[in-house]
């Protein structure tokens, strides 16, 4: 399933079509994925919620090519994230 929280980072070149963890910027959001609905073009539609910023204390994919597996660590008001 798709549902549940995730870390939602800024690629750090936005032309870049896949980005490594090393691609990916370091603060994001944590967000709760509300719904998932297919599209005509077999892509997907998600409505995802913020919850709060947070820092990436680990990124890695599980299989060369899918999904990166996050760690993250909720970033304190009023900080600067990097």
């Amino acid at each position: 399933s798709h549902m549940g929280n995730w870390l939602v980072e800024n690629k750090r070149d936005p032309e870049a079509e896949d980005a490594a963890p090393a691609g990916l910027h370091r603060v994001g959001v944590v967000a709760a994925v509300r719904e998932v609905g297919p599209l005509p073009d077999g892509s997907a539609r998600v409505l995802v919620e913020g919850l709060h910023r947070a820092r990436a204390t680990r990124l890695a994919a599980a299989t060369a090519g899918g999904p990166l597996r996050a760690s993250a660590a909720p970033l304190p008001f009023g900080e600067v994230g990097g």
